[in-house]
């Protein structure tokens, strides 16, 4: 690898090119774990472009969506109000998407985490297992239009075994080509919590992209 790679969302991206950071579905990475592995690549990489991640802690976790974090329970809510399929698929289209095609890299590097799953006991959040499969899809399709389709994914987390083995499942299919974008239904409608999310972090992320 003669220049770090790019890391998009739970994915890398970028093999003569510097990393991009993308985060996927759940509280502030594609896991709640915060994709340690993919981030610990992207870190170790000069260069690399961090820190992009279509949720944060208070506004897509469970609980308030308040900016302060301590008015959030962090621990897996028993309510399980955080966000849902339709809060990642628009933060992914209006944030992720366009953010990996201006950077342009050369390999997307997914942190494939599942505990943003509806039934996981930890992650508080509300996304189901096709979802995981049509977000795997949307990068897929990005990977195809920005590095020839190189796609590799680590897998970072998920605590209900069944929801693991159903997501999982879902993007390995799409990895494998046996499944696409257009084989996944599109999920409910977003709620607040993309809009919050979204009205947070756009500003900054305006400094280094045309969003």
């Amino acid at each position: 690898m003669s220049e770090p790679p790019a890391v998009a969302g739970g994915a890398v991206v970028g093999a003569s090119e510097p990393p991009a950071v993308v985060g996927g579905p759940t509280s502030n990475q594609p896991d709640d774990d915060e994709g340690m592995g993919g981030q610990d690549i992207g870190n170790r990489e000069p260069g690399s472009q961090g820190g992009v991640s279509s949720g944060t802690d208070w506004t897509m976790g469970p609980g308030d969506t308040s900016p302060n974090p301590t008015e959030i329970d962090e621990g897996g809510s028993a309510d399980n109000d955080g966000g849902t399929s339709g809060d990642y698929e628009t933060l992914y289209a209006s944030l992720v998407v366009p953010i990996v095609r201006q950077f342009s890299p050369q390999l997307l590097l997914v942190s494939a985490g599942f505990d943003a799953h509806a039934d996981d006991p930890l992650g508080g959040m509300r996304v189901s297992s096709a979802q995981f499969g049509r977000l795997t899809a949307m990068l897929a399709a990005l990977a195809d239009e920005c590095c020839g389709g190189r796609v590799v994914a680590i897998s970072e987390g998920g605590y209900d075994l069944v929801a693991l083995r159903e997501s999982a499942t879902a993007a390995a299919r799409v990895l494998a080509g046996e499944a696409a974008l257009d084989g996944f239904e599109r999920p409910d409608a977003s709620t607040r919590r993309s809009d919050v999310t979204h009205a947070a972090v756009v500003p900054g992320l305006r400094s280094h992209w045309k969003l």
